[in-house]
């Protein structure tokens, strides 16, 4: 096995998927030696965080757009996402304002 470290995070569905475990007290990730030249190409291709844990958004830049949990999973920025889905984007952000109650809990 060959321990696997540095910014893991955004790509732990990746390392599992090659066999990778967690090794807590090593604060890394154990994958078979066959994989370990793949892992560490994830691991190189991580986004980089930018800080407080936030991340930027892969497709425009937006900066400390995205937090880790939204880049595991492929996710973009607002923006981005806006562009893509147009009005259907805003038609599915619920805000309480829009209930009526002033947004009052």
């Amino acid at each position: 096995m060959t321990l696997i470290t540095g910014n893991t995070y955004p790509i732990k569905q990746q390392l599992k998927a090659l066999g990778g475990r967690w090794n807590a007290a090593a604060k890394g990730w154990n994958v078979p030696d066959a994989v370990a030249d793949q892992a560490r190409a994830l691991v190189g291709g991580a986004p980089e965080s930018s800080g407080r844990g936030r991340f930027d958004c892969p497709d425009c830049g937006a900066k400390n757009a995205l937090s880790a949990y939204q880049v595991a999973r492929h996710y973009h920025c607002d923006a981005c996402t806006r562009a893509e889905e147009g009005p259907a984007y805003d038609a599915n952000c619920y805000s309480y304002a829009q209930d009526g109650d002033g947004g009052d809990w």
